[in-house]
């Protein structure tokens, strides 16, 4: 965190300010001990990497980073503990990327799609999670871990 803290202190540029936010947003949700996690700082942090990202004004990079910033969201929102508002964040990534990025950007896609699957899994709805891994699987067979959390699915 210091080291982000002091890159941050040497640069303007928005996409730096807006991947250090995003970063920051990773370790208070998901990368600090227990009685360190603080949700809220993320999603503080996670909201302004999405507010840099709708500000940005290339339409492509707009596009990847509102994807991408949306599914962060997604992360946070779901460590909160909503899990429907969550899939809601997946479900709307996974649009802006069909919408804009075309078939650019396959592996971080990818994420996107493990993340709605993972969603679904935890929202309890196996019906709609078995066929978002396989979806995923299809992609990237060498995705090991996903074998595991889509057995759980089956199992389930």
């Amino acid at each position: 965190m210091a080291v982000i803290g002091e890159h941050r202190l040497t640069t303007t540029e928005t996409s730096e300010q807006m991947n250090a936010a995003d970063m920051l947003a990773m370790i208070y949700t998901r990368h600090l001990g227990p009685d360190r996690i603080d949700q809220d700082a993320a999603l503080a942090w996670v909201n302004t990497a999405l507010a840099i990202a709708d500000a940005e004004q290339d339409p492509t990079k707009r596009a990847f980073y509102r994807a991408f910033m949306r599914n962060a969201r997604a992360l946070v929102v779901m460590h909160r503990g909503d899990l429907k508002a969550s899939l809601a964040l997946v479900e709307e990534s996974i649009k802006i990327a069909d919408d804009h990025l075309g078939e650019r950007h396959e592996l971080h896609r990818t994420v996107l799609l493990t993340n709605r699957a993972r969603v679904l899994l935890a929202l309890g709805h196996h019906d709609r999670a078995l066929p978002a891994f396989d979806e995923v699987l299809t992609r990237d067979p060498e995705y090991d871990a996903l074998y595991f959390e889509r057995a759980v699915a089956h199992k389930a």
